[in-house]
């Protein structure tokens, strides 16, 4: 094709025709400029499909994470739901006048083991953030996702540690005043049962405070839970539409955190 044209040249220079020749090298010149915004325009097209099919890849991933947690924190829920609703009987008790240990006793277990770990998986979001947070044109997605990996998330689990550290302190200075294990005889074997050390539990402080304590931690603890669960799953959806996922975040799937 260069050959034709420098032929074309020559001939048109050598005829004398300067006017055709320069009508030919405008032409010329025109022909080049179309092939290189041509060119230009592929290659942004490549470009933006490889930045497409990366901001694709890194969603995906970050998606999958918070099902996983959003499964994690739905389960976890439980444990302190359990317990609010062991102490919400044992402070009915209370307003009864219930004056027996042992309707009491059924229930302090929940209300005290309800510990749990906060965590939650990252690695997808700090991958993402080590790249830049650029590669993400939805601006809603970016700042919600921002918000909850680096705000909500920290500060949920800081607000729940803190919680428990303080109530498990309660729970230690208390537990041994009020209550010991003995074994007691069953058909499968010699099994720990709990026993109250005082008579009247119900007027005792030290229970008070122990009850009050576990009561504050289980609803702070379900309180921080559903906001994270809130947040994560307004996001899922808002990933949903942007990967254009038809399955409906009310059937997530049945897995464990893992």
């Amino acid at each position: 094709m260069i050959k034709l044209f420098r032929n074309i040249r020559k001939n048109l220079i050598i005829e004398s025709k300067t006017s055709k020749y320069f009508k030919y090298a405008i032409g010329e010149i025109v022909l080049v400029m179309i092939g290189i915004l041509l060119a230009l325009q592929i290659n942004n097209w490549n470009e933006n499909r490889k930045i497409r099919a990366f901001e694709v890849k890194m969603l995906s991933e970050i998606r999958l994470e918070l099902i996983r947690d959003t499964i994690y924190f739905n389960a976890i829920k439980e444990r302190p739901t359990a317990a609010n609703e062991s102490i919400d009987k044992i402070i009915k008790f209370m307003d009864n006048g219930e004056t027996e240990n042992d309707s009491i006793l059924k229930h302090i277990n929940n209300s005290i083991n309800l510990s749990f770990q906060f965590i939650y998986h990252k690695g997808a979001y700090e991958s993402l953030k080590s790249v830049g947070f650029d590669k993400i044109s939805n601006d809603t997605i970016r700042i919600m996702m921002t918000g909850i990996y680096d705000f909500d998330l920290p500060r949920a689990g800081n607000l729940i540690a803190s919680g428990e550290a303080r109530s498990k302190l309660v729970v230690e200075n208390n537990f041994s005043k009020l209550f010991k294990y003995e074994m007691d005889k069953t058909t499968q074997g010699n099994r720990p049962a709990l026993r109250s050390r005082v008579d009247n539990l119900v007027e005792n402080s030290d229970f008070i405070e122990l009850i009050m304590y576990r009561k504050g931690y289980a609803m702070n603890s379900i309180s921080r839970l559903n906001s994270i669960i809130k947040n994560c799953t307004e996001l899922l959806l808002l990933l949903d539409k942007e990967l254009e996922i038809k399955d409906p975040l009310s059937k997530l799937p049945n897995d464990k955190w893992n």
